[in-house]
């Protein structure tokens, strides 16, 4: 199922915690990938969390509120309610080396789907 994203979304390995109850309660979690609007999180107990809550990522010392769009077995996509603390959480705040990677990954995967389009222009031609 393609879901239509506002943003394009990095794929991530960050910590984070969902954080409700009055902060009474909370799970931690990681986020799988972010944008400046939105997240998947990977969680173990997704059905503990209710619809609306703050998501605090300390290695990025940010937290804002987000939430639920979607639940699905161990993940769940949100929703990000405040949009100028979500950004700051994006690519906006990458050091260096995060951006250098990212790009690593985006020119890899870039370079994965060329070779699949010629592929699949090859094998177009071959018909005629």
């Amino acid at each position: 199922m393609q879901i239509a994203r506002k943003a394009e979304r990095v794929r991530s390995l960050l910590s984070a915690r969902v954080v409700f109850n009055d902060s009474k309660s909370t799970l931690d979690c990681v986020i799988r990938n972010i944008s400046p609007v939105g997240a998947r999180l990977e969680i173990a107990d997704s059905m503990a969390l209710p619809t609306e809550f703050e998501l605090q990522i300390p290695t990025k010392g940010k937290s804002f509120r987000a939430q639920i769009v979607w639940r699905s077995d161990g993940l769940v996509g949100v929703e990000m309610i405040d949009r100028t603390a979500a950004a700051a959480a994006g690519p906006a705040d990458e050091t260096e080396a995060d951006r250098a990677d990212r790009l690593m990954k985006e020119n890899a995967r870039l370079k994965a789907q060329i070779l699949e389009l010629k592929q699949r222009i090859a094998q177009l031609n071959e018909g005629y």
